[in-house]
């Protein structure tokens, strides 16, 4: 049996009370609860940068109660850029789809069914936080980009300064 609950808002960074109520209760009464988050077109899109690694604080309220009531919770994520996983270490799973098109659905669910092994290297490394990228201390800039870290880009950075990230590269 499979039940579905909204749990939020999709293009709002507030909590809606009577959603999340409904999601936290399915979980509470489901053998799993996944959830599937990430960023809406207003955190994330063309033409302009970021100004955080943060997903909309519904999400964010969304799994940190559901894992209160559910320890088998997956959380998949849809977004084109790293977000903070402030939750990161109360879920059972993170499955990043990234923004993978028409067959997103078909290969999500046999990866959550066991018919496909989500296996292979991320395309980048995840860090914990914004400041601990790089280009922290000089954004936004003057619309040129500085690599004061050198030829230690990506990865090579995070490997330089032996610093912890949240998922490697």
């Amino acid at each position: 049996d499979v039940s579905y609950a909204e749990g939020y808002e999709r293009e709002s960074n507030d909590t809606n009370p009577a959603l999340l109520e409904e999601a936290v209760q399915l979980a509470a009464d489901s053998d799993v609860a996944v959830i599937f988050a990430g960023l809406p077109d207003s955190f994330e899109s063309e033409g302009y940068d970021r100004q955080h690694m943060r997903m909309p604080d519904c999400q964010n309220e969304l799994i940190d109660e559901i894992c209160k009531v559910q320890e088998n919770v997956i959380v998949v994520l849809h977004n084109g850029s790293p977000v903070e996983m402030p939750w990161n270490d109360k879920v059972s799973a993170v499955l990043e789809v990234y923004l993978c098109g028409e067959a997103t659905g078909e290969a999500t669910t046999d990866i959550l069914f066991g018919k496909a092994n989500p296996c292979g290297k991320l395309a980048e490394t995840i860090p914990m936080k914004l400041s601990d990228t790089p280009c922290y201390l000089t954004f936004p800039g003057d619309r040129h980009a500085e690599y004061n870290e050198g030829v230690f880009v990506g990865y090579r950075y995070y490997d330089k300064k032996e610093m912890a990230v949240r998922y490697p590269f």
